[in-house]
């Protein structure tokens, strides 16, 4: 412990023991135990962050046997007793960090992984990898794919068969699947459990679950308390229908043998690959969440996850930063609810969705602070157009995003000209009179053309008196000009807010 590791090397810290062609290093003769990995610094490296135990325990014969000549070769010996904590893993080729062959004692945790995986090559994409064999507890762990252009899993597991696999209190960020089950190894007596884990995900192309199932074993899995967010599909995309409806899986071709809470799931519309028991919001700002921009998920007051999840205290009693789950149905994600998070008091915000400072009434949370997505003021009538809010004194020719023509918020579709419009009633003789307009708005039905009564609707058309002049006409019994003062006008559109 207490080392930093720079590459630009294969893997940063490697503990493992592989056979080759050499009978005391194989599983019947020998197993490491007691590793321990913790408050290091491993960055910059080709390969794996912590290349921790061997990757083939799955397998009869060892690969390493077998490129030394040995054909007939030695299993991969085991771990026990391995605890990984307290490391800062970053901008590494392959795995953050990757476990194998660790059959008992097994804890990694409070570590945090960033930038994993930048080679993309396919089998070494895991922020935590859990190679064959490895079963255990994993949890507190923050694992950050932000700014990664490669595909990656936060969580990689392939499988043990010496007990079950506990994966809780996590924070993971932008993973494209951030939990990926291999079918390498697995039996009824090694469950999987995701318990209380935080994702936030990376909205254009990121899935929720893929878990591939053994085709002959039965594996159970547990997956409660989680909160899903900015994601693009529940499940891994299969297609779209011709109405636009797309189908997805969470689980593979062997579905029968991978029951998610005793539930079968597979093939069909991506709505229905959501597990219940668990958080799926698509955008983040729906959470109440403390600071999303600042990579703060605490949550705050009015956050759906309160109080939403089943008792695990079997499993934890306390949350990520080792705050203590109050007795009664959990709090979903990683975080537990902490009263007055931010040192504030609590006011009602009420969501903005199209931001243009006034929030929907009938959206309203409770919290201390300022939210993402969330103002102070409310009264907004059509939360959908940022052009609709209280006191906008703007009119407009076409009707609002929910179909309306009040722009202002005031309950009332408010015409800019309701009046008809006038000009001097005059005729002259021998010289002009007045011929003024004596009233704006619009002419008159039946005033030399064919409109309808005015005033024409909100939206719709009519003839708008824009000024007025004579007609001139010469009457040669009296020998003068007659001047008739009538309307001008132009066709618009009636304005309302």
């Amino acid at each position: 412990g207490y080392v930093e590791v720079e590459g630009p090397g294969y893997s940063g810290i490697t503990i493992n023991t592989y056979p080759y062609c050499d009978p005391s290093l194989a599983r019947d003769a020998f197993t490491q135990y007691d590793t321990r990995i913790h408050h290091s610094y491993v960055h910059d490296v080709n390969g794996e962050g912590l290349y921790l135990g061997p990757s083939h325990y799955h397998e009869e014969v060892s690969p390493t046997s077998i490129s030394a000549g040995c054909p007939e070769g030695f299993q991969e010996a085991a771990l026990r007793d391995v605890e990984v904590h307290h490391n800062l893993i970053e901008d590494t080729g392959r795995d953050g960090i990757q476990v194998g062959a660790a059959i008992e004692g097994v804890r990694i945790y409070n570590n945090v992984v960033r930038r994993y995986a930048q080679l993309g090559d396919w089998g070494h994409t895991g922020g935590i990898q859990l190679n064959p064999g490895t079963v255990g507890h994993v949890f507190n762990n923050h694992i950050d794919a932000t700014g990664l252009e490669t595909f990656d899993n936060a969580f990689q597991v392939a499988g043990g068969v010496d007990g079950p696999t506990y994966l809780y209190n996590n924070i993971i960020v932008s993973s494209e699947v951030p939990f990926l089950k291999l079918n390498r190894m697995g039996n009824p007596q090694s469950p999987i459990h995701l318990l209380n884990n935080t994702f936030i995900l990376n909205a254009e192309t990121s899935s929720t679950l893929s878990i591939a199932c053994n085709e002959d074993v039965e594996q159970a899995f547990f997956v409660s308390n989680n909160i899903f967010t900015r994601y693009a599909y529940v499940g891994t995309f299969i297609y779209a229908n011709d109405a636009g409806q797309a189908y997805s899986k969470i689980v593979d071709q062997h579905h029968a043998n991978c029951p998610i809470n005793g539930v079968v799931y597979s093939n069909g519309p991506d709505g229905d690959q959501e597990v219940p028991g668990n958080l799926y919001l698509q955008s983040p700002q729906d959470l109440a969440l403390a600071n999303i921009a600042a990579g703060d998920y605490h949550l705050l007051a009015g956050s759906p996850a309160i109080g939403a999840g089943v008792d695990l205290s079997t499993v934890m009693t306390e949350d990520f930063d080792g705050a203590s789950r109050p007795a009664g149905p959990f709090d979903m994600g990683a975080y537990t609810y902490i009263e007055d998070y931010l040192g504030c008091s609590d006011t009602t915000l009420y969501r903005d969705t199209d931001a243009d400072g006034y929030g929907d009434v009938d959206d309203a949370i409770s919290a201390c602070a300022a939210l993402e997505g969330y103002v102070a003021s409310s009264g907004d009538c059509c939360d959908d157009d940022a052009e609709a809010y209280p006191g906008n004194a703007l009119s407009f020719t076409h009707a609002n995003a929910c179909g309306s023509y009040d722009y202002d918020c005031d309950g009332e579709e408010t015409m800019d000209q309701p009046n008809v419009g006038a000009c001097h009633d005059t005729v002259s003789f021998g010289a002009p009179g007045e011929c003024d307009i004596i009233a704006s708005g619009w002419l008159a039905a039946g005033s030399e053309s064919n409109q309808s009564a005015p005033p024409p609707g909100c939206g719709q058309p009519g003839l708008l008196v824009t000024s007025c002049g004579f007609d001139v006409l010469y009457e040669p019994m009296i020998e003068q000009n007659i001047y008739v003062c009538r309307p001008y006008w132009d066709e618009v559109y009636q304005s309302c807010r």
